[in-house]
């Protein structure tokens, strides 16, 4: 990630930990914390306004961090960024077979790849 992505996922984790704590304070290692873990978990594209709203309805309180990853997750793999990216990936896909499949297969999108999020639970 570059560093105005990583101030950007700092922004999301703080604006969550606003939102679920009520104005109570988290601790910089705290939060420091949650994000070198997202971020070898998922892309940028993942912290989305909508993914904060899916993730902080479900909350009282600042989730444990695999609470947090299965929030994130669910939302990830079935909201509008990956939606948007396989319609893209299909139609090309459609495309490309309707010219007896000429050329280089259409590539998965960056997002869409497993690689780019730690496959367990």
């Amino acid at each position: 990630m570059s560093p105005n992505q990583i101030e950007k996922l700092t922004g999301w984790v703080n604006d969550l930990c606003t939102l679920t704590m009520g104005g109570k304070d988290v601790s910089p290692d705290t939060i420091q914390t949650y994000v070198r873990a997202l971020m070898a978990e998922f892309p940028p594209q993942a912290f989305t306004q909508e993914c904060l709203q899916h993730v902080y309805r479900q909350c009282n309180t600042l989730p444990p961090y695999a609470k947090l990853r299965q929030f994130i997750r669910e939302h990830f793999e079935n909201g509008p960024a990956m939606r948007a990216a396989l319609s893209q990936y299909d139609a090309a896909l459609i495309e490309w077979a309707k010219n007896d499949y000429s050329g280089p297969r259409p590539a998965i999108p960056e997002i869409a790849k497993p690689s780019r999020m730690i496959a367990h639970g």
